[in-house]
């Protein structure tokens, strides 16, 4: 297996963490400030640094978000990375799974006479690619959709032509990056820009269909009328909604779980916490949603359901891990990473069924506050 080189840490004590702007407990807690609070000083306890891979200008640092090549990041987000980083031997560990669906569509113009997938035989589809990137994570997530969408009508990828674009979503050096205000690597301009590159060959007549994502597809409905023929995310069975942020997951380097375990708890609290919390005050979770994807509440509210709520456990259950064996396949055969691995070997059980107990104890001593 070949090897991530590891970043040494800024200093010993400094803790780094990333997220994807998705509905994740870990973008909850973030928001409310809890995981910045449960690092700060308290009484026998020394403030700890926690610090955001998007702060830094330095790209291997931000770049941590992708290969994990760090000795001290918390991430949480889309599968496809860390499975990625995983198998080129980052030494990592996964900790805990969420699992919100995401949309996962493919649009056509509203007068393209596409009506269903089995349309889609000999047309253009869109497919991105960013040559740059660590893992073209987005070009396999687009994959998989158009997959889907072309074997619910007994076709294949042999069966469309592919355009391909290179996208410059993510391209800007750090150096010259503009730097979100909290600390996230999606900035506005990034979201507008993947807008951009997704909407313009399609309106513009260079392809016939587009894969989406997310609240991209709702709001392309309302802005051209694009009409959505195949939505993977409505799939009645769970493991066949399976891509890059269906589910996410929680990943943490190995340093933090085996020589700072306490740290790897305290975050795992904070999400716990979250997704009590989240139960109860849907709208302020939309709130804080809109804020982390750069959109509407409307749209959030729409894109995602109830399962923006519900959504928002953490665990390790048999289902999640088949999720992410069926996503290891899949980018395996297609070339996306190089070398299989062993799941079970990855994953780590203890922080989470620590993080439980305690948990558990502390909402007997003190039930959480509305």
């Amino acid at each position: 297996m070949s090897h991530v080189a590891l970043s040494p840490p800024s200093t010993p004590e400094d803790v780094w963490y990333s997220r994807c702007p998705v509905p994740t407990p870990f973008a909850v807690a973030l928001k409310l400030g809890w995981l910045h609070e449960t690092f700060e000083a308290a009484p026998g306890r020394d403030p700890l640094p926690w610090r955001s891979l998007g702060e830094s200008r330095d790209d291997a640092i931000r770049n941590a978000h992708f290969t994990h090549a760090r000795a001290d990041v918390f991430r949480h987000g889309g599968n496809i990375p860390p499975l990625w980083a995983r198998s080129e031997g980052a030494d990592t560990r996964l900790i805990g799974v969420s699992w919100v669906t995401m949309r996962q569509q493919v649009q056509v113009l509203p007068d393209s006479g596409i009506r269903t997938p089995a349309d889609l035989a000999g047309k253009r589809i869109l497919v991105q690619r960013q040559p740059t990137a660590s893992i073209d994570y987005w070009r396999a997530s687009t994959l998989r959709t158009y997959e889907a969408a072309l074997a619910s009508a007994g076709l294949g990828l042999r069966d469309v032509v592919l355009v391909e674009q290179r996208s410059q979503v993510g391209a800007q050096s750090g150096a010259t990056a503009a730097l979100s205000p909290d600390g996230s690597l999606w900035t506005t301009d990034r979201s507008l820009a993947r807008r951009r590159e997704l909407l313009l060959p399609l309106v513009r007549g260079e392809v016939d269909a587009i894969a989406t994502q997310a609240h991209y597809g709702v709001e392309f409905e309302g802005l051209i009328g694009a009409r959505t023929i195949f939505d993977r995310s409505l799939s009645p069975q769970r493991l066949d909604r399976v891509n890059n942020d269906t589910p996410d997951v929680l990943t943490v380097s190995a340093s933090l779980v085996e020589q700072r375990p306490e740290v790897v708890e305290r975050v795992l609290l904070q999400l716990l916490r979250a997704r009590d919390w989240a139960r109860g005050h849907r709208a302020e979770v939309v709130r804080l949603m809109a804020q982390e994807f750069k959109t509407s509440e409307a749209l959030v509210d729409q894109a995602w359901g109830a399962d923006l709520t519900e959504g928002l456990n953490i665990d390790l259950g048999e289902e999640n891990v088949a999720a992410l064996q069926s996503q290891h396949d899949f980018l395996l055969h297609h070339g996306f990473i190089r070398q299989a691995f062993d799941l079970e070997q990855w994953i780590d059980r203890r922080p989470l069924a620590r993080a439980l107990a305690r948990h558990a104890e502390e909402r007997i001593a003190q039930p959480e506050p509305a």
